[in-house]
């Protein structure tokens, strides 16, 4: 495949695996968020997109958190986890089992 498209109307006509695995990612993330749901869960959003794209939607998650939403979002990468969680579970084993909850007061204090 050429380039990427510049705007998003240039991605019409593509075939999935003609579109990075970022950009599918953000639209099954926007497609997730769009069925307006009181929770919406996300799992692994992080993953395959690049920095500006992670910033884009942690600010896109804490607005609409502000706004009443809730997400339940499953990750390994607990520094993103960190800046918009009200409280993380970190599970272990198989089947998985909560080992700790950490609240609001304890994210960024060295918790985990």
């Amino acid at each position: 495949m050429n380039s990427p498209p510049d705007r998003p109307l240039e991605y019409l006509g593509l075939y999935p695996k003609e579109v990075s695995g970022g950009n599918r990612r953000k639209v099954a993330i926007l497609g997730a968020i769009l069925m307006d749901a009181d929770v919406t869960v996300l799992n692994e959003p992080f993953t395959g997109l690049d920095s500006d794209s992670i910033e884009a939607l942690l600010a896109l998650i804490s607005e609409l958190k502000d706004k009443g939403k809730a997400f339940m979002i499953v990750s390994h990468q607990l520094d993103e986890l960190f800046r918009i969680a009200d409280r993380v579970y970190v599970l272990s084993g198989r089947p998985a089992i909560v080992k700790k909850v950490i609240g609001r007061e304890e994210i960024g204090k060295g918790a985990v």
